[in-house]
Parts: structure tokens; C-alpha cells; sequence
């Protein structure tokens, strides 16, 4: 993984945790207003940002091997392109 500076697991679940709470707040104010389709991928975001959380719990406590490590992170545009595809249809 070319450019990842730290592997300090433990800080980046709480930095996608963080993350995670403020998606889920800009979102529910999106969903309010006439804009809640940019909401809902707000709120699926905030989902991935928790999902990446706990992965990040488990790489830290060594429940993980750094094959899954690796293969996690290098399928994540994957998984967001594979996401605005379906948006789009």
C-alpha cells in the first residue's frame, strides 16, 4: 500500500468513527431538506466509515492477517465505484 505513512490501527478506528458521526449528522440534516438522496449516500458512507472502524479494531488487536489487511484496503475504491454505478442507474 504505496503511501501510507502510519499503521497505528487503534487511531485510524477512531478517526473512522469520528468520521462516522459526523457523516450521520450532516445527513440527517440533508434528509430533512429537499435533498435527501445526497443524505442516503451520506448515511451509506457514514455506514463504511463504521464497518472500516471495526476492521481497523480488529488489525490492531491482531485478529486479522496483513493479506486481509491488504486486500481490504485495496478493494475499497472498488467497492465505492461499484457504489455510484448503481446510484447512476
Amino acid at each position: 500500500m504505496s503511501g501510507v505513512v502510519s499503521t497505528d490501527y487503534f487511531e485510524g478506528a477512531l478517526t473512522a468513527c469520528h468520521n462516522a458521526i459526523n457523516l450521520k449528522d450532516s445527513a440527517h440534516q440533508l434528509c430533512s431538506s429537499r435533498n435527501a438522496h445526497h443524505g442516503l449516500f451520506l448515511l451509506y458512507t457514514a455506514r463504511e466509515e463504521l464497518e472500516k472502524a471495526v476492521f481497523c479494531l480488529f488489525a490492531h488487536y491482531g485478529h486479522v492477517t496483513p493479506q486481509q489487511i491488504d486486500i481490504v484496503f485495496r478493494s475499497h475504491a472498488a467497492r465505492f465505484f461499484s457504489l455510484i454505478e448503481s446510484i447512476a442507474q
